[in-house]
């Protein structure tokens, strides 16, 4: 088993996945979702995984983070609480596991971490 093995990925791939770090931060950041060092945090997080595990990893970890947001602010409208931010704390709490496990080589742990983080 490797570590740090780091796919080739294309051009394209590349330039989908900072258009989509950047809707995904323009949103976060007028949404109030994420505080300024979350977004960094989660651009950074990203960026790993991407380079790392490939486009499938990445779009997992987004759809992870749009799910997680949208069943917050769900709970919190029937809750009537106001929706806090989340912080760089909170980003690397709950990537941490799903980044060891592709820095290992293990997509299925990759995926299994961020099952769980839900």
């Amino acid at each position: 088993m490797q570590l740090f093995v780091v796919p080739a990925f294309q051009i394209e791939h590349l330039a989908a996945v900072l258009f989509i770090l950047v809707v995904v931060s323009l949103a976060s950041f007028f949404k109030k979702s994420l505080n300024n060092s979350g977004i960094l945090a989660a651009n950074c997080v990203g960026l790993a995984i991407f380079l790392l595990a490939g486009l499938s990893s990445f779009l997992a970890i987004v759809g992870f983070f749009v799910i997680a947001e949208f069943c917050t602010v769900l709970s919190r409208k029937k809750l009537k609480k106001e929706h806090e931010q989340r912080t760089i704390s909170n980003i690397l709490a709950n990537s941490a596991a799903a980044i060891i496990a592709i820095a290992f080589g293990s997509s299925i742990g990759f995926f299994a971490a961020v099952a769980a983080a839900l």
